[in-house]
């Protein structure tokens, strides 16, 4: 039984580090985008529209291209910026 909790505790530290990174990227993502409209000149409400409508249609775009597993795990991390996006807006 040691092997299988070996097993097991390997692959957890490997979700971990992967959604780790994954939410690295989302970081990354939004910094990126939201510098770059700063510096067009958008700020404040418009700013956060246009980051969300960007996160939607990323979703929508990437649910359509790809499938399989492949598909799901960009939609998951396109949720993900999405959720990151609205986390500022949320009541509460």
């Amino acid at each position: 039984m040691d092997e299988v909790d070996r097993l097991l505790h390997g692959l957890f530290a490997l979700l971990v580090s992967a959604l780790a990174i994954l939410f690295g990227f989302v970081g990354a993502i939004d910094e990126g985008l939201r510098q770059f409209l700063a510096r067009a000149g958008i700020g404040g409400p418009a700013q956060t529209m246009i980051l969300i409508l960007a996160a939607l249609l990323l979703v929508l775009l990437g649910a359509r291209l790809f499938g399989g597993l492949v598909r799901l795990v960009i939609v998951i991390f396109l949720v993900l910026f999405l959720v990151h996006v609205l986390r500022p807006v949320w009541p509460g």
